[in-house]
């Protein structure tokens, strides 16, 4: 699941270079990634069993919400889906692969550029939701 989840971040951040739709403001700004914000990617591999806290994504409003998730459209989803909170949330990480969500630091530009060539550590925080989108 969390494979799935970091290929699904980076698929959303890769759509963000084709420009934000009117979709992606459905959500709070807790959904938006700042312009200054990078995703630390997993540097661990994961084996694939599912844990404890692995919960099926609901498919309605109902259930979503019932969960304390969000529904509605996010990011370039064509259809309404549902944004369940993580239970880590704003706790400090490294990487993804520490987070129910996925990890992000708060880089300025130059930090990232740095961050890009140099594979330096960054420590960032615990998404508070499993989804993000935006730029």
């Amino acid at each position: 699941m969390r494979v799935a989840l970091f290929l699904l971040s980076i698929f959303l951040t890769l759509g963000c270079i084709c420009g934000s739709t009117p979709e992606t403001e459905n959500f709070t700004e807790e959904t938006s990634l700042h312009e200054t914000s990078s995703i630390v990617p997993h540097t661990t591999s994961f084996d694939g069993n599912p844990t404890s806290t692995s919960l099926a994504e609901p498919k309605n409003k109902i259930d979503c919400e019932a969960l304390g998730g969000r529904w509605g459209r996010m990011g370039l989803y064509p259809e309404e889906i549902c944004n369940l909170k993580t239970k880590d949330g704003g706790r400090i990480c490294m990487d993804s692969s520490e987070c129910e969500g996925i990890c992000i630091a708060e880089l300025t530009p130059e930090e990232r550029k740095k961050a890009q060539n140099s594979k330096i550590k960054a420590t960032g925080k615990c998404s508070e939701y499993m989804k993000k989108a935006g730029c």
